[in-house]
């Protein structure tokens, strides 16, 4: 069971993701619904309090008419799994060192790789920063670890 859980995680795509401007209670819905499976059943996924939060810190952009896009939702699914193992500075790091400089998309999709490929322990080679490797491996072990002392929902 254990291990067929996390062979069969999976994260959103890029392009599995809603397109059109999103209210707050949807951002919410979506994040919680993309990494519930691999979250202990008594820790807070997110809160409005914590994107306030990350945006106050600078580790996401501010909204426009309070409505968040893909690229706000692919960061925060980022940060909501990464939260688990890394602090906010060492978030704001991998980001950057994911994004390189550039677009949403490629570093999503990089993650996303990189964090089912670790869950299922398999041998590839990914096109993955080091240090965003190393975050994704600490964040695998941990969900690992969580899963093996009961710590996520059955």
């Amino acid at each position: 069971m254990t291990n067929n859980r996390l062979c069969d995680f999976r994260l959103p795509r890029w392009d599995e993701m809603p397109s059109i401007a999103l209210y707050l209670d949807q951002v919410l819905i979506i994040v919680e619904s993309a990494v519930k499976a691999i979250t202990p059943e008594n820790e807070k996924i997110i809160t409005p309090m914590m994107i306030n939060n990350y945006v106050k810190q600078k580790v996401i952009t501010p909204t426009v008419k309070k409505r968040y896009s893909k690229e706000h939702l692919a960061d925060l699914i980022m940060i909501t799994m990464l939260k688990r193992v890394l602090s906010t500075a060492e978030i704001v790091l991998v980001l950057n060192d994911l994004k390189g400089g550039g677009d949403t998309k490629p570093a999503y999709e990089t993650f996303c790789a990189a964090v089912e490929s670790c869950l299922r322990e398999e041998q590839v080679e990914l096109d993955c920063p080091q240090i965003s490797l190393l975050a994704v491996k600490s964040l695998a072990y941990k969900i690992r670890f969580d899963l093996a002392s009961s710590g996520l929902p059955k």
